[in-house]
This record gives structure tokens, sequence and C-alpha cells, in this order.
């Protein structure tokens, strides 16, 4: 082959592999600075950039930097960006738009924020993609209409806001942390290792978790809240609640199945001694409920489940509330670990906790009643059979102080069952007595209708 004809064919295959880039939007490329002058809000016109080159590398660093006379950029349609980095100044607010079959990805160390305003600089609209790969993260919060997707060792730090048709994706060993809001039709999966230790997770309306593609034993987040639909499959979905400025409650459904079917999913609560969660809505999940630590409530006037259709086992912390759980419940473990019954609400200790199956106290076990004794009333458990191991407690607490007339009766424990009830507290046997601020009760085992455990006050 003759020298000329070796330089043409090196010039064809140099000029197409440049028709390429500038195609997929890669002829310029280079570390930049947004102007303060900008022609346009275009990412690809270079004269928007000091100096002239449009970033788009995998080494490249876009620095949206000081007071620019436009602030919201988008990206053309069907553009394709990598970058190492862009660095965001969060005052004043910037607002950066891939959408219509455009994407934007990280390689680098991500969207890094100069500032504390942690807005939603950060918006994939609907048709458009930002990924963020290798151990790259989002300091930026990120509106959603499009595709967000965490991939490998990424990091989600800011806040995370999707809605619909909107897909908030973490998958590999990708982890989230800060807010993520689900809303109205709106998805977000957490799928094989991701984490979510610290996550506030809300599920609004028709918006939905899915935790089903992920490997066991499951997820575990900080809080949840709101009243969509997180699908667990059979995975366990653990809240580790802390100590949080507002009500820390989730009037949603919990339930099996997902993207990857499944069956079996569970809720475990942990977190210290005092926080708590309220579960108000119905749920369906089949694999029971656990709580290792703090105290799970339920809430609800109506015949719904908010635990779903399997048991309750409170080894350490307290279970208790206003409404029906539908399997069997069991107070403590027996290993020395304190884990309480709280019937009745939250809030005033008024209301009966009705259990469909069974209830057995752990000789760890607590049942824990409030009393009012200015509205004569108190917190009730009902069960279709009660077993008490010897040492399990009891506890009577009186949120007022009014003397009750004698032979006035409380239930706390309502047996639905047609046998007795199977053992007594270690602290209260038949006929013995408890005294709560002004009020002395004594215990009648047989009770009620002839099983129930019940008090008559013998001032």
């Amino acid at each position: 082959m003759n020298p000329l004809s070796k330089l043409s064919r090196r010039l064809l295959l140099l000029l197409t592999a440049l028709g390429a880039g500038f195609l997929c939007g890669g002829l310029h490329a280079g570390s930049a600075t947004w102007s303060l002058t900008p022609q346009s809000g275009d990412w690809y016109t270079a004269a928007n950039w000091v100096p002239e080159t449009v970033p788009n590398g995998p080494n490249d660093v876009a620095t949206l930097n000081g007071c620019s006379s436009i602030l919201n950029l988008t990206f053309p349609a069907g553009s394709t960006t990598i970058l190492d980095s862009m660095v965001i100044h969060a005052a004043p607010y910037y607002g950066v738009t891939v959408g219509d079959q455009s994407s934007l990805t990280f390689v680098g160390r991500g969207a890094l924020l100069v500032g504390s305003y942690a807005s939603d600089h950060l918006i994939a609209d609907t048709g458009g993609t930002i990924t963020f790969t290798g151990r790259s993260s989002s300091e930026a919060g990120v509106y959603c209409t499009g595709m967000v997707s965490f991939q490998d060792n990424s990091a989600s730090i800011g806040n995370a806001d999707v809605y619909s048709p909107g897909i908030l994706i973490f998958s590999d060993q990708a982890n989230a942390t800060g807010v993520v809001n689900v809303v109205n039709g709106g998805a977000a999966y957490f799928n094989d290792d991701a984490t979510a230790d610290n996550v506030l997770l809300g599920v609004y309306g028709d918006g939905f978790a899915d935790i089903s593609r992920h490997r066991a034993p499951g997820l575990a987040t900080r809080a949840l809240y709101a009243d969509g639909t997180i699908f667990l499959g059979a995975n366990n979905l653990m809240v580790i609640t802390s100590p949080l400025p507002y009500d820390n409650s989730f009037p949603g459904t919990l339930t099996d199945g997902g993207t990857s079917g499944g069956r079996g999913g569970s809720l475990t609560k942990a977190g210290a001694a005092d926080t708590f969660l309220i579960l108000s809505g119905s749920s369906t999940y089949t694999g029971g409920t656990t709580v290792v630590g703090g105290a799970l409530f339920i809430e609800t006037d109506s015949r719904s489940t908010p635990t779903g259709t399997g048991d309750v086992h409170v080894n350490n912390g307290g279970f208790g509330g206003r409404g029906n759980v539908q399997g069997n419940v069991t107070i403590g473990s027996g290993t020395s670990t304190p884990a309480s019954l709280l019937p009745g609400k939250r809030a005033n200790g008024f209301g009966r906790l009705s259990i469909r199956g069974a209830l057995t106290f752990a000789s760890d076990g607590t049942l824990a009643s409030r009393v009012s004794s200015a509205k004569v009333g108190n917190g009730e458990v009902s069960a279709r059979g009660v077993t008490i191991i010897n040492a399990a407690q009891v506890e009577l607490t009186d949120r007022n102080n009014t003397k009750l007339p004698t032979g006035t009766v409380l239930t706390l424990i309502n047996n639905t069952a047609g046998t007795p009830i199977v053992g007594t507290f270690a602290n209260l046997p038949d006929g013995g007595t408890l005294t709560a601020n002004s009020n002395t009760y004594q215990a009648d085992y047989e009770g009620g209708d002839g099983n129930d455990l019940t008090l008559t006050v013998i001032n």
C-alpha cells in the first residue's frame, strides 16, 4: 500500500471519529467554569464557558461559580455527557436539567456543593438519565421525573425527590443518605447490596419503594413516613428510628412482592429506647414483625392490620397501641432483655389492642397498662388465648390522682378463647393487689366472662 493511500485512510478514520464525537456531544472537552455572562443556558455552547471549551470527558470538572446571569443549564436532546465532577456553588441557586433522551454520567468525584444550600440542583427531567458510578457522590439534591441511578460504590448525600414517572435506583454497593421522597407515581428501587441506614424514607400516594431485588436479609433505613407502598418481596425492612423533631409514623402499606416477586417479607423495628414508629395503614406482608429496640405502635380505628398477617415478637423494647394484630404476639425472649406490651394509644394509653392470635408473656415480658382515674379508662388487650411465664411482670401507672369508687372494675386482658389464662404475673398473683397513685386494685384472673384478667378497686 502506498504511503498516500495509508495517509488517506488514517485521515478518513480520524474524520469519522471526530464526526462520531460531534454527534455524541464529545467534540469539545476540557475542564471549565460557567461564564458570568453566558450567551444561553445550553451546556454545549462553548462560548458559555471559560475557557471556551465544553466539559465532557472522564477527567473534566465543570464549575458553576459566582453570580452568573443565567443559572439554569440544559443539555441538548440526545446528548451523552461524562464528567469527573461538577462543582456547584450553592448560592445563588443553580439548576442543571438533563432531559429529552440525554444523559449525564459521573465517573470521578460527582456533584459537589460549595455552601450549605442542598436544594435540588440536579434535575433528571422526563426522558433524561443521570448516573453516578465508581465512588462518585451527589452532595447536590436531585429532582427526578426521568431516571437517576447510583451504581458501584457511589453515594447520594443530598436529598432526592422522585415524581411520576421518575425512577430512582440504588444498586451494587451504592449508599443512600439524607431524605428520599417518592411522590405520586414515582418509584425508588434498592437493589443488590445497596444501603440506606441513614435515609429518611417517605412514600406518598401511589409512589412506592421496592426492596424485592435486594439481597437477603434486606434493607435498613432510619425513618419511614407518608402513605405510599413499600414492596418487600421476601426481604426484611429494618427501621432504625432515632429521636426526631417530627412524628415518625407510617400510614402506608407494607406488602410482599415487587419487581422480583417473593413472599415472606418482614419488618424489624430497631433503635434506642426512646425512639418509636407508628404504623396506621393496612399491610399484608406475611413474614412477621420483630421489635429489637425502641417501641412500635399501631393506631387504627378500622379492621386494617398494620403488622400484616404474621406474628409479632418483641425481643427488646415495646409493642402496643390501638388496633388489630392478625397473628400471635410474644412479649420477651426469655433472655432477660426488657420487653413490654403497651396497650392503648401512644398519646394517652386509651383503647384496645386486639390480637386475633394468642398472647404470650415470656419470663422477661411485662404488661404495662396506663390508667386514667379521672376518665375511668385504661389500656386493654384482647387475645385468643393467654400464657404468662413465671417471672413476667405487670406495671400499672395512673395519669391522674383521682380516687375511684370501691368496686370499680378495669379489664387488663380480655381472653377471647374458651380456655383460662395460663399462669399469673410474678408480682400479681390471683387475688393479689397493685397500687397506682390513689387507688388500690385487686386482681381476678377469672374476671369478666370467666377467663379475663380484671382489676377491682378496693379502696
